[in-house]
């Protein structure tokens, strides 16, 4: 009976039952991790059980030393990304006093989402900011296609209800900062045209791991920005036929 039913509605009541499971587990660092819907549980398991991203994480946090943390999550989602960096601070005693995290994401609705979790207080508790916008272009504006599926919301990927947003100028946001010490680049295929259009921010950027989509960009000019923005080490931390997970280190 069940497949029976409209598409619209087996999805709605797929993302009812997630959300009425009430699935979340508190870290021994303290933070809470909460899982409301499937693209939730997919980016939970890449970086809690896989540790997809701690390699980079641990680096980033050896290399910090007395100066204060800067990490630079871009297409944050729900922060996973950022609570993996403070639970891994706090398992290895570094101190996060004073880091500054700026968490950039194209979608309102996951951004307003992420402001009513629980797990939200950690990151006012770390002054993290918390950016509206799209990655790509300096300037302008642009349709971000949105699913029920989170994970998937992009500018290059026209599947989903489309919305208009505003780009961000990271450029200028950081042009008084002399360091990035992490960041984390997942933009659904926005990777190419924001790595062309930002040069400076990538040179003063330590490590640098993101998603590339090779059905969505052209993921070899990617790489050659990159090598060309001064990262000498590049590692491929996964490989599929429609992504490539790298690590950038200097």
């Amino acid at each position: 009976m069940f497949r029976l039913l409209p598409i619209s509605v087996r999805r709605t009541i797929r993302l009812r039952a997630w959300r009425r499971l009430n699935l979340r587990w508190t870290l021994a660092s303290g933070i809470i991790i909460e899982i409301t819907c499937p693209a939730d549980w997919e980016i939970y398991n890449e970086i809690f059980v896989e540790g997809e991203y701690d390699s980079a994480v641990v680096q980033a946090l050896k290399m910090a030393g007395p100066k204060p943390l800067t990490v630079l999550d871009l297409g944050c989602n729900f922060g996973f990304f950022c609570f993996r960096v403070l639970h891994l601070a706090n398992v290895l005693g570094v101190s996060l006093h004073d880091a500054e995290f700026t968490m950039v994401d194209g979608s309102q609705r996951v951004l307003d989402e992420l402001r009513q979790r629980e797990s939200y207080q950690v990151l006012t508790k770390h002054n993290a900011n918390i950016i509206h916008g799209l990655l790509g272009s300096r300037t302008g504006s642009a349709m971000i296609y949105e699913s029920d599926f989170h994970a998937y919301n992009s500018i290059i990927d026209r599947r989903g209800t489309g919305s208009v947003a505003p780009f961000v100028d990271l450029e200028q946001r950081f042009a008084d900062c002399n360091r990035i010490d992490l960041m984390k680049c997942d933009i659904q295929g926005a990777e190419q045209q924001f790595l062309g259009n930002h040069p400076l921010l990538l040179r003063k950027t330590s490590i640098a791991v993101l998603e590339l989509h090779h059905f969505l960009c052209n993921t070899t000019q990617c790489i050659r920005i990159l090598t060309e923005s001064g990262f000498s080490k590049i590692t491929t931390l996964r490989h599929n036929e429609a992504v490539s997970v790298v690590q950038c280190e200097r």
